[in-house]
C-alpha cells in the first residue's frame, strides 16, 4: 500500500459496509413489489392488481410487508457479500488480464459479477428459503421459519431450491454488474467526467436498468425457485422434488406462460429496488473513502 492508496483489505470492507447499506435499501423500497410477485408466482393471486387488493382486504398495508424480516437481514448480508465478491473478482480479474479495472470492458464486469453471483447464492438461497416459507403462509415470522425448517432437515434444509438459487444468480449478478457498469462507462464518456463523478440520478438509472436486465434474463429460473423453495419442508410431502420436476409441474400446469407469471410485478419491483440500491451503494462507498482522506468527490444527489 502506498500513500494515497487503499489496501485490498480495507477496500473490502468499504465494499462490504457499502453493500449492506444497499441491501437496506433494495429491501425497504422493493419487498412491497415482491409480496405480490411471490403470491402471483405461487398461484396464489390473478393480475398483479387482483393479487394486491386481496393482500390489502385480507392483512392492509402491512400485509405487503410480510416476511420483511427475512429479506431486510438477508439483503444487507446478501449485498455486503456480493459487493465485496464482486470486488475482489475485479482484483482477481486485473491479476489474470494484466489490466486495470480502468482498462476493463464489458465482458469483464460480466465475469466479475458472475463470480460474485455464484459466491452469495451460499447466502441468498437461506435467505429466500425463509422469504418464500413466510410469504406463503407457511410459517408466521423469521424466527418460526428458522426453527421448523432446522427442526425438520437441519442446516441443509435451508438450501432447499439451491440448485436453482446457483442457475438464477451467476448469469443474472453478470448481467447486474454488466449493464450497470456500461451504463455508467457511456454516460461518464458523454459528460467528460469520471464514473464516480456522475450525478446520483445516473446511478439510480443505471442500478434500474441493470436491475431490469438481472430479471429479464433470468425470470423463469426464478419462477422455478420460486415454486422449490415454497414447497413443503418435509421432503416426502414435497410436489417440486428437483428442478427438472418443477419445471414438468409448471408447464403441465400453465404451459409456457406459467414461468412467467408474476413476471409484472418483478419488473416493477426491479426499478426502485436496485436504483436505490446502487445508489446507496455508491453514496455510502464515497463517504466512506472520503473519510479514509482520498480524493473522491461527493456523488451529487442531482
Amino acid at each position: 500500500q502506498t500513500d494515497g492508496q487503499i489496501s485490498t483489505r480495507e477496500m473490502n470492507v468499504v465494499d462490504f459496509a457499502s453493500g449492506a447499506a444497499g441491501g437496506v435499501a433494495m429491501a425497504l423500497s422493493g419487498h412491497w413489489a415482491d409480496t405480490i410477485k411471490v403470491r402471483m408466482q405461487t398461484g396464489e393471486g390473478g393480475t398483479m392488481l387482483s393479487t394486491a387488493r386481496d393482500i390489502m382486504k385480507q392483512d392492509g398495508l402491512l400485509g405487503f410487508y410480510r416476511g420483511v424480516q427475512s429479506p431486510l437481514l438477508g439483503m444487507i448480508a446478501m449485498n455486503a457479500v456480493v459487493f465485496m465478491s464482486y470486488g475482489g473478482s475485479k482484483v482477481a480479474m486485473s491479476r489474470v488480464t494484466g489490466r486495470d479495472e480502468e482498462q476493463f470492458n464489458v465482458a469483464d464486469y460480466f465475469v466479475a459479477g458472475c463470480g460474485a453471483g455464484a459466491a452469495v447464492a451460499f447466502v441468498e438461497g437461506p435467505t429466500d428459503l425463509l422469504k418464500c416459507q413466510i410469504q406463503n403462509g407457511r410459517y408466521s415470522g423469521l424466527a418460526a421459519a428458522t426453527r421448523g425448517v432446522l427442526s425438520v432437515n437441519g442446516v441443509r434444509g435451508l438450501f432447499q431450491g439451491f440448485s436453482a438459487v446457483q442457475l438464477r444468480n451467476t448469469p443474472a449478478n453478470g448481467m447486474w454488474f454488466g449493464v450497470y457498469e456500461l451504463l455508467r462507462m457511456r454516460w461518464a464518456t458523454q459528460r467528460g467526467c469520471r464514473r464516480d463523478q456522475l450525478p446520483g440520478h445516473y446511478v439510480l438509472a443505471a442500478g434500474a436498468i441493470g436491475g431490469v436486465a438481472y430479471w429479464g434474463l433470468v425470470y423463469p429460473v426464478d419462477l422455478i425457485k420460486t415454486a422449490m423453495q415454497s414447497d413443503a419442508v418435509v421432503r416426502t410431502e414435497r410436489v417440486h422434488t428437483t428442478f427438472a420436476t418443477t419445471v414438468r409441474n409448471i408447464y403441465a400446469r400453465s404451459g409456457v406462460r406459467g414461468f412467467f407469471r408474476g413476471f409484472t410485478p418483478c419488473l416493477v419491483r426491479s426499478i426502485p429496488a436496485n436504483g436505490s440500491c446502487f445508489y446507496a451503494f455508491e453514496l455510502t462507498k464515497t463517504a466512506m473513502l472520503q473519510r479514509r482522506k482520498h480524493r473522491v468527490p461527493p456523488l451529487s444527489p442531482h
